[in-house]
């Protein structure tokens, strides 16, 4: 069983991987299927869970507090069979061979440098806002003649 998964712009070497019809995007894996076999191999890897944290926390770099509810609502929906699987998987069940451990390791460590290329954009956008509301400040205050505490 080959899993492709695409580069999609995230620093990962789009040669390093072979491509594979039966688990791109969109393909039924051989008719009709959806790829449900590739779903089950790796939704019962050891590294699931790890996979599926990598993912949530990168969803919560940049989510609104308010909205953050939802995805633990989401994680908490999620049908017992996955979370049983994943956690028998994750006490020492088999691995799904060398192939899908490449995938899930790889893409485990594309999540989490993603998550911190989401975490410096956001930094980075969050001080260019102060800057420019303190910059506002400065205009108001020499427009107005007033200066704070007076």
């Amino acid at each position: 069983m080959a899993f492709h998964y695409p580069d999609h712009g995230l620093g990962m070497d789009p040669s390093a991987s072979s491509p594979n019809p039966s688990f791109s995007q969109g393909s039924a894996g051989g008719g009709g299927g959806g790829g449900e076999r590739e779903k089950a191999a790796v939704a019962a890897h050891p590294l699931y869970e790890r996979l599926l944290e990598a993912h949530v926390a990168c969803l919560r770099v940049a989510t609104p507090v308010d909205q953050l509810p939802r995805i633990d609502a989401q994680i908490a929906a999620r049908p017992p069979s996955l979370a049983a699987a994943s956690a028998a998987a994750a006490a020492g069940g088999p691995s799904g061979g060398e192939e899908l451990d490449l995938f899930m390791t790889h893409y485990v460590l594309l999540l989490c440098s993603f998550k911190e290329q989401l975490q410096q954009h956001v930094r980075v956008h969050a001080m260019e806002a102060v800057m420019g509301c303190w910059e506002l400040e400065q205009s108001l205050q020499s427009l107005t003649d007033i200066t704070e505490g007076t």
